[in-house]
């Protein structure tokens, strides 16, 4: 019979990488679940909840069936939980040995060390889970998995129950991976509960024994180990519902909402009287026969176009069309104008990524350097870009990479509309497939998406709703053949 340890019941947190909206799970003693999901899904939030670094604010956390409230990592270690991060918390000064005893409750750090029969049970916990280490190599020789082994290994000292592990697995060698899942299956044995947090489903598939699929602060999806595939879990991902439920799966239907952008009877810059409307998580398409209408519709969206009438609402608020680019810019619009335009080429591709939401990671005026990191880390996985990459200047990097970073800087915004303008009018297949990947992240999110583009096939094969503008107006055009 499993054994419960932790349960999470209807939990709702604020966090700069998604929070948690509603959020559910249980993890059994013994057990190995896998949580992953796109970037602000908010898989990190989980981290902050069961490190005591974050606050819930409604819904509870059980331990052992009992409440519990976790206000700062000490208590996380008190009732048994341990986080192990991307980034080791090792002091190199102190012996392999000693950091693991650093946690004793007898230990004092500068007064005593570790007594023989502390470093025997440590040598002890070592052997029993198997690890290639050399007890004698220096801490500063080691690689990170090996480090990441250390604080697995204290964990397992201090009899904890609960392991967290936080996006440790991104840069591991291939050796690396099998041997930490190898270590898994010991401290199953053991009856520890562990949870993996990674954005990379491919590298929890042979972690989990259940994998669990986050979006917008959520639970979408939960599979057993070997009952999804690759497509069901992109599925979740980007919002489509039509999965198979191999366990309990829970789904929230879509509610009816204010359109993510509104434009009444707007006139000025040669359109009259001109409206639409864009829901959220809606690919809008805008093609015009006359050449230069698409621009002169670009120009309006820019605030660029002097308005004479009528009334515009980005969310349900008022927006005001005038004040030019940046002033659209702050009040939630995010700007694609072709693959080359919009990039920083002096800048690495880390910065050109975060440069337009700094304020996502600065606090009194301080950039969280830790905070940004991971969250260029999380793009460039679902990007599909090597890690190395993230420091080249972009203008070293080709014309796909340079395009999807131009769009998912507004993403990681969190903009509310964004408008691409000619990024199909020398459309290639990786183009293409690139635009698929967004427009599917758009989808799953509250974000509308507007494309003006000459490229008629293309609008057509991405847009969820076509607009042909023609004289200034809008009209429906028939259906390619």
């Amino acid at each position: 019979m499993k054994t419960e340890i932790v349960r999470a019941e209807g939990l709702w947190a604020d966090g700069s990488m998604g929070g948690l909206k509603d959020f559910s799970m249980v993890v059994f003693g013994g057990e190995t679940i896998g949580i992953t999901g796109l970037v602000d899904s908010g898989i990190a939030s989980v981290s902050g909840i069961l490190s005591g670094r974050s606050r819930i604010e409604k819904g509870t956390l059980y331990i052992h069936n009992e409440p519990a409230e976790l206000k700062n990592i000490a208590q996380a270690h008190q009732r048994g939980i341990y986080t192990i991060e991307d980034r080791p918390i090792l002091l190199k000064s102190l012996s392999l040995v000693e950091n693991i005893c650093i946690g004793e409750k007898n230990l004092r750090f500068g007064l005593s060390f570790p007594s023989r029969e502390q470093k025997r049970k440590a040598e002890k916990v070592l052997k029993e889970l198997n690890l290639p280490i050399d007890c004698r190599k220096p801490l500063s020789d080691m690689s990170l998995s090996d480090c990441h082994m250390i604080e697995i290994a204290r964990a397992c000292y201090m009899n904890g129950e609960v392991l967290v592990l936080d996006h440790i697995a991104g840069g591991y060698t291939r050796q690396e991976l099998e041997q930490l899942n190898r270590l898994l299956i010991c401290l199953k044995k053991r009856g520890m509960a562990v949870i993996v947090l990674d954005p990379s489903y491919e590298r929890l598939a042979g972690m989990a024994d259940t994998l669990a699929v986050m979006r917008s602060g959520r639970v979408e999806a939960v599979f057993d180990g070997g009952k999804w595939n690759r497509e069901w879990v992109q599925k979740v991902q980007m919002g489509d519902y039509r999965i198979p439920d191999t366990r309990k799966t829970t789904f929230s239907q879509p509610q009816k909402t204010e359109p993510a952008l509104l434009m009444e009877r707007i006139s000025g810059g040669g359109f009259e009287e001109f409206s639409f409307y864009l829901n959220k998580g809606e690919v809008l398409g805008f093609w015009d026969e006359d050449h230069g209408i698409c621009s002169r519709l670009y120009d309006l969206l820019c605030g660029i176009t002097q308005v004479k009438e009528g009334k515009a609402y980005l969310c349900g608020k008022p927006l005001q069309l005038s004040g030019g680019r940046m002033h659209m810019i702050r009040q939630g619009i995010g700007y694609v104008e072709s693959r080359e335009k919009g990039v920083f080429p002096k800048l690495t591709l880390a910065e050109n990524l975060t440069i337009a939401s700094l304020e996502r990671f600065s606090r009194y005026s301080r950039i969280n350097r830790k905070l940004e990191q991971a969250v260029v880390l999380d793009v460039a996985v679902q990007l599909g870009i090597p890690s190395r990459d993230l420091k080249k200047r972009i203008e070293k990097l080709d014309g796909n990479t340079r395009f999807l970073v131009t769009i998912y800087r507004w993403i990681l915004k969190r903009s509310k509309v964004l408008i691409l303008h000619n990024v199909l009018s020398e459309s290639d297949l990786i183009i293409r497939d690139s635009m698929l990947r967004v427009i599917n992240q758009i989808h799953s999110s509250q974000t509308g998406m507007i494309l003006l583009s000459p490229n008629k096939k293309e609008i057509y094969e991405l847009c969820d709703r076509v607009y042909l503008l023609k004289n200034c107006s809008l009209k429906f055009p028939p259906p390619i053949p």
